[in-house]
């Protein structure tokens, strides 16, 4: 799976990227067909606002934004939403299969 983690402003913190691609690689195991996914940190004014967009091969991707006062809650509020959608997609694509 590829992981990209695009950060628009230069004053996130270095190891910010690091955190992020640890804490994306371990989603493969909700969709193994998940080929990748994209973070995108921006800031507005005083908030951080994140995207994350997971590309699952021969569906729509799932997306996910959230805005906190700092990119780590942001992120990990993204993160959790993130999770409960794919895991949300998995349930239903089970449901049917065993139908």
């Amino acid at each position: 799976m590829k992981t990209e983690v695009a950060l628009l402003h230069r004053d996130y913190p270095s190891n910010l990227r690091q955190y992020v691609e640890e804490r994306l690689n371990p989603l493969t195991k909700f969709n193994e067909r998940m080929t990748a996914v994209r973070a995108v940190f921006d800031r507005q004014h005083n908030n951080h606002k994140v995207e994350l967009i997971a590309s699952i091969g021969g569906r729509p991707p799932v997306v996910v934004e959230t805005t906190a006062g700092t990119p780590q809650v942001a992120f990990r509020q993204a993160l959790d939403g993130l999770v409960k959608s794919l895991k949300r997609n998995r349930t239903k694509f089970l449901d049917a299969k065993h139908q």
